[in-house]
């Protein structure tokens, strides 16, 4: 999550390395209690479910009553 924190700053920072957003994923889905009922890759899922960038009013909708818990960390 911190090298998302870091990309964010560059005009072309490298890609993420998948292996650190898959455990970042399987955190957050603990902490959510399921699976994210939404159709997004890791890093975007790593940056809603930190508060890094906000849920849309899909993601609500997808979400429902879990939204508020939203972000999972931060």
């Amino acid at each position: 999550v911190h090298y998302l924190d870091l990309a964010a700053g560059l005009a072309d920072p490298p890609p993420s390395d998948p292996i650190p957003l898959t455990l970042v994923r399987r955190v957050l889905d603990g902490l959510l209690g399921q699976g994210l009922p939404l159709d997004a890759d890791d890093e975007t899922y790593a940056l809603k479910g930190t508060g890094r960038v906000a849920l849309t009013e899909d993601d609500r909708a997808a979400l429902g009553p879990a939204a508020s818990r939203f972000p999972l960390f931060g």
